[in-house]
């Protein structure tokens, strides 16, 4: 790969690590679930934390990194509560958490909605691990066989 390739790609986060969690509050019939450092799936989904009901009839909601906006996102993993969620409107509230320190990504979370009232409140502090991917390849075939014909 040239170096102008490679500078022209967009470092995206791969990673996070150093994750600190502080919980103020969390609903009865709610698990707060999360893993220390965590790895960015093939969808592109970095997660960070998930919020699960511990009742199958209350939503699931997810932390996640925004490689777009480079922000923490929290989403409602079912279909029909994400747009309500999303817009915090009519009691739904929680989608883009308040950042209190820029250096240290320290965001306060306050995850609310209707029928529930509030399931989560604490702070959430990591760093985010930003790379580059590369898709070259070369071939070495020749090389080994060479290698290996002057051994044998």
């Amino acid at each position: 790969m040239n170096l102008e390739k490679l500078r022209s790609k967009k470092a995206v986060a791969d990673g996070i690590y150093n994750l600190e969690v502080k919980c103020e509050y969390i609903h009865p019939q709610y698990l707060f679930e999360y893993k220390n450092n965590n790895e960015i799936f093939r969808n592109g989904l970095l997660s960070i934390f998930y919020l699960k009901p511990k009742v199958n009839n209350l939503y699931s909601f997810i932390g996640r990194w925004d490689n777009n906006k480079q922000v923490l996102d929290i989403d409602i993993l079912e279909a029909n509560g994400r747009d309500l969620f999303k817009s915090e409107k009519d009691g739904y509230k929680g989608h883009h958490p308040k950042r209190l320190d820029k250096d240290k990504r320290t965001y306060e979370i306050e995850i609310c909605y209707p029928v529930v009232g509030l399931i989560y409140k604490g702070l959430i502090s990591f760093n985010v691990n930003f790379g580059k991917q590369l898709n070259e390849s070369f071939n070495i075939q020749d090389k080994i066989k060479y290698c290996l014909s002057k051994i044998l």
